[in-house]
């Protein structure tokens, strides 16, 4: 993966930037603008001026993983039971959140 930042902040610059990183990969490698960054289990730690981040990974257990099609049928799914539920059932009750 290779992304190109344009970091022009309006306001406030930040300390740094996190790139948090897809769950389904193990990253092997990682650098901004040509310099090699610690590598974290789900995240990067960018400095404020990245310009070029290059991260490259593998993915854990590419057999596992949804498509677009399967993850769309999964929702389609669960939606369906859910609503079927609630025309049987009826709404649920609503949540009380107390703050003290």
């Amino acid at each position: 993966m290779t992304l190109d930042l344009l970091t022009a902040f309006n306001q406030t610059t930040p300390e740094r930037i996190v790139l948090h990183l897809p769950w389904f990969v193990t990253i092997q490698k990682a650098t901004v603008d040509g310099i090699s960054i610690p590598v974290q289990s789900d995240h990067l730690i960018l400095p404020k001026s990245a310009r070029i981040i290059k991260v490259e990974w593998a993915r854990n257990n590419p057999g596992l993983g949804f498509n677009y099609n399967q993850a769309r049928d999964s929702f389609l799914k669960e939606y369906h039971q859910r609503y079927s539920k609630s025309l049987r059932e009826g709404p649920p009750a609503p949540t009380v959140i107390t703050v003290e």
